[in-house]
């Protein structure tokens, strides 16, 4: 009888010894490599300022006789010159050359948009879409596909 008492013993603390080390993998393996910590902080930061934008922006209503409320300048270049810093960060070399391209394109986007306002407020009359406006939605469309490949990288 002792024999298999210690048999059940030396299963039961096998048994708790890899259910612990299985513990131990699930939390390790749930954190973020350090490569992807810096890109983890430049993701969240991006996602927090496009809803600070997005708070920021309204549609005309002219039912109201409100104008369309847009970012200003100053915003968007808070959160082109944040990405910036952050892409700066990131010590792998391949991630980092794509933030910082997303930062890049961020800063022309904003420029852009910038842009477009001016030709806007030159000519209201007109009601075709200034020219600028093409180059920030490409802009924008550049970010959106760099941020997308940071995402499968280390979201």
């Amino acid at each position: 009888m002792q024999y298999n008492s210690r048999i059940r013993l030396i299963a039961i603390a096998v048994i708790a010894v890899v259910a612990s080390a299985g513990m131990v993998w699930k939390v390790l393996s749930d954190r973020p490599s350090e490569k992807c910590r810096p890109v983890q902080d430049f993701l969240a930061f991006n996602t927090d300022q496009q809803k600070l934008l997005d708070s920021k922006t309204r549609p005309a209503d002219p039912g109201a006789g409100e104008p369309a409320r847009t970012p200003s300048d100053t915003d968007l270049k808070a959160w082109a010159d944040g990405l910036t810093e952050r892409a700066d960060k990131i010590s792998d070399p391949e991630l980092q050359a794509t933030a910082r391209f997303a930062a890049d394109a961020a800063n022309r986007e904003r420029a852009q948009l910038g842009l477009a306002k001016a030709q806007l407020g030159a000519n209201p009359a007109n009601t075709s879409p200034p020219p600028a406006l093409a180059a920030a939605t490409y802009a924008e469309a550049e970010f959106q596909a760099r941020i997308s490949d940071l995402t499968r990288a280390c979201g």
